[in-house]
C-alpha cells in the first residue's frame, strides 16, 4: 500500500490537489484525493499504477472536490 501512496502522491503533485488516504479492503484498494475543479487524471494515474505493477483496475479513487473560502474577504 506504501508504494500505491507513493504513486498518488506524486500523480497530484503540481497541482492544488491532495492525497487524503489509501485504504484497502478485500479485494481492491481506495486512494481519496481532494481539490478544486479540474481534477487531475485519472488515466495519468492509472498509467503510472501499471507501470509500477500494480493492476489499476483493482484500485478506485474516490474525488472529493474542495473550494476553498478566505474569509477576510468577505464583505
Amino acid at each position: 500500500m506504501g508504494q500505491v501512496q507513493q504513486i498518488a502522491r506524486d500523480w497530484v503533485q503540481g497541482t492544488e490537489w491532495e492525497m487524503l488516504s489509501v485504504t484497502a479492503d478485500a479485494d481492491s484498494l481506495k486512494i481519496r484525493v481532494t481539490g478544486p475543479d479540474p481534477a487531475p487524471s485519472t488515466a495519468e494515474l492509472a498509467e503510472k499504477l501499471d507501470d509500477a505493477g500494480i493492476d489499476a483496475r483493482a484500485v478506485k479513487v474516490e474525488l472529493i472536490p474542495s473550494r476553498t473560502v478566505n474569509l477576510s474577504s468577505i464583505d
